[in-house]
């Protein structure tokens, strides 16, 4: 019994040591974080200092458009995964099938990254993927049960309504 006493007076005594010492262990780093921050080095010449923002505008996503017979319209893709990945593909060109009088469709050659949901309604413009293959311009608005991945859209909606009226066409989406 009295072993048992020493041994809990031992490990009190070793834990009070290490909480009185922690306090002076850390005060020098603090000090010496105090003082990088009140005096920052000087950036090598080499070094951008706009290096932060350059790394922000690689992660956006560019500006597209997407050409329907023979004209051109901007196409503004979503910031997701999926959206940069079909970005990588440009510049693409697309024979496109109409389906369901309301859309335009294709198969990629290889799967995107899919993250679909259930919209509710589909707006004439949307630009989406079906499963993690399929890219689908829709010409008309309509609720729909189906889900997608966003990729982007056309910021002339009432310009896809060229979409419509043939059994397909042949869409270019570029930089």
């Amino acid at each position: 019994m009295i072993a048992s006493i020493a041994r809990r007076v031992l490990a009190c005594v070793v834990l009070a040591a290490c909480l009185v010492a922690l306090p002076a262990c850390a005060a020098p780093a603090a000090s010496e974080d105090a003082a990088r921050l009140a005096d920052p080095p000087e950036a090598p010449s080499n070094v951008r200092e706009d290096r932060v923002e350059t790394e922000e505008e690689d992660a956006a996503v560019p500006a597209m458009t997407l050409t329907i017979e023979g004209r051109a319209f901007a196409l503004a893709l979503e910031d997701n995964e999926a959206a940069r990945a079909f970005a990588a593909l440009m510049p693409l060109e697309l024979d496109m099938r109409d389906v369901n009088g309301n859309e335009k469709f294709a198969e990629l050659n290889a799967p995107l990254p899919a993250d679909e949901r259930a919209p509710g309604r589909v707006e004439a413009g949307d630009v989406m993927l079906y499963g993690d293959d399929g890219v689908v311009v829709f010409y008309e608005s309509f609720d729909t049960p189906y889900s997608y991945t966003r990729l982007g859209r056309v910021d002339d909606p009432a310009a896809v309504e060229a979409l419509s009226g043939s059994p397909s066409v042949r869409v270019a989406f570029g930089a």
